[in-house]
């Protein structure tokens, strides 16, 4: 999910898609299966931080 969303993100940045295009994969809920993809190498996890 986070590599679609990443990649999705990187697609409106790029141009190649509009924010309303982007806001339709989400809302429509077709992220998994129109949305691109993001390398899997780079996104990590460094940090989390739990409240008490």
């Amino acid at each position: 999910m986070v590599r679609r969303l990443v990649g999705s993100m990187v697609q409106v940045a790029t141009g190649k898609i509009t924010m309303n295009e982007f806001s339709d994969l989400l809302n429509k809920n077709e992220l998994k299966q129109k949305a691109f993809s993001a390398p899997p190498q780079g996104l990590i996890l460094e940090n989390v931080i739990y409240q008490k």
